[in-house]
């Protein structure tokens, strides 16, 4: 019961730690954060038996690797189970744990930044055929243009208007 409350304050402090990163004016708050922060590392490892044990991470792993020394790695959980092994953890069945936090960086700001721009660009990545297929028109010589959607007035089956990318409503009565 200790372990699972020294884990809950540790995700609170890591919270509270990444809220004040960027700001200058929060340096003493921040040091007396990672003070507490190290005072629950050392009281975890004193509940969790040693060896090869992180005593932050609370998941599958460490895995150690005989050519890369002093290094460990954690295994990142698939959908379908443990037993097999994740792709890519940007893939799009990643993006609800990126979007609600459970899948984050924890202290780098280039990993935080990769996480927001990777959300940011899935939806242009997704549709990015259906873009570059429309066609612009420049309507003045000074760069404006427009674009034409190309409508099926009429689809094969409901006999509704049918357009890729940008109709969004049809024939509502």
């Amino acid at each position: 019961m200790e372990l699972q409350v020294i884990d809950d304050n540790l995700n609170e402090l890591a919270k509270d730690i990444e809220e004040l990163e960027g700001k200058n004016d929060a340096h003493l708050f921040m040091e007396n954060l990672l003070q507490q922060q190290e005072k629950l590392i050392e009281k975890r490892k004193k509940l969790v038996p040693s060896g090869n044990v992180c005593h932050i991470h609370q998941g599958n792993g460490p895995y150690t690797v005989s050519n890369v020394p002093g290094c460990w790695f954690f295994k990142i959980p698939h959908k379908d189970g443990n037993e097999k092994n994740v792709g890519n953890p940007l893939a799009k069945s990643f993006a609800t744990k990126i979007a609600d936090g459970t899948l984050r960086a924890h202290e780098s700001t280039a990993a935080k930044w990769l996480l927001e721009w990777s959300k940011m660009l899935s939806y242009w990545e997704n549709n990015e055929k259906r873009i570059k297929s429309q066609m612009a028109v420049q309507i003045k010589d000074d760069g404006t243009a427009i674009i034409l959607p190309r409508v099926v007035v009429s689809g094969t089956v409901t006999r509704r208007a049918v357009e890729p990318t940008w109709l969004t409503a049809s024939n509502a009565q």
